[in-house]
């Protein structure tokens, strides 16, 4: 399986490492396993959640130590946008999220599964947990992925020149991400990134 590296694959790390130190979460659920965001997570407390067994296959090789999980989608993969999705196929991955048990302690959500389920995963389970962070939701993408189906209500973002993350979350994380901004933009000079 091809790996893209490029800054912008990887434009959420400041607001994720910011996330885990001021709000030291528990538990962590990753939808859509990734190839650098999942080594961000520590292995206690994490469960992965993918919809690509082979991927689920790559990845349990590289973490062994961490507990990933199925989510069968069958013939959703190609979709790209939230609108492709019929009634019922909305009904049904709401209805798989919703049922998901979150334990009652610290929690993190990070949202990077396909892009037509996305929004679709923030409703159905951005109460259950104390931090959402979401990739992907540059004005571009926002109608794309469903985004402004969302309550806009906490969400904060990490805009770059590129690709956008999302997060919702009760408190200021501005000093805390601040480091971490500037240590991606030494890494990656032609990334412009900001915290608004």
């Amino acid at each position: 399986m091809d790996v893209r590296h490029d800054w912008q694959v990887e434009s959420y790390r400041p607001i994720v490492k910011a996330a885990l130190e001021v709000y030291k979460p528990e538990f962590i659920m990753e939808l859509g396993v990734g190839y650098y965001s999942t080594s961000l997570f520590p292995d206690k407390g994490y469960i992965g959640i993918e919809s690509d067994k082979k991927w689920i296959n790559v990845m349990f090789k590289k973490h062994p130590a961490k507990q990933f999980i199925h989510h069968d989608l069958p013939g959703l993969h190609h979709l790209t946008r939230l609108w492709e999705l019929t009634e019922t196929q909305k009904a049904d991955i709401y209805g798989y999220y919703q049922s998901l048990i979150i334990p009652s302690i610290p929690s993190l959500l990070f949202v990077d599964n396909y892009s037509c389920c996305r929004s679709i995963a923030i409703n159905a389970l951005r109460r259950k947990f104390d931090v959402v962070i979401f990739h992907d939701c540059q004005p571009e993408a926002w109608h794309v992925n469903g985004y402004d189906t969302i309550d806009p209500d906490g969400v904060q973002f990490l805009k770059t020149n590129d690709n956008w993350t999302g997060i919702i979350h009760p408190g200021d994380i501005y000093n805390a991400a601040l480091p971490h901004i500037n240590d991606f933009i030494k890494q990656h000079p032609q990334c412009e990134m900001s915290l608004a």
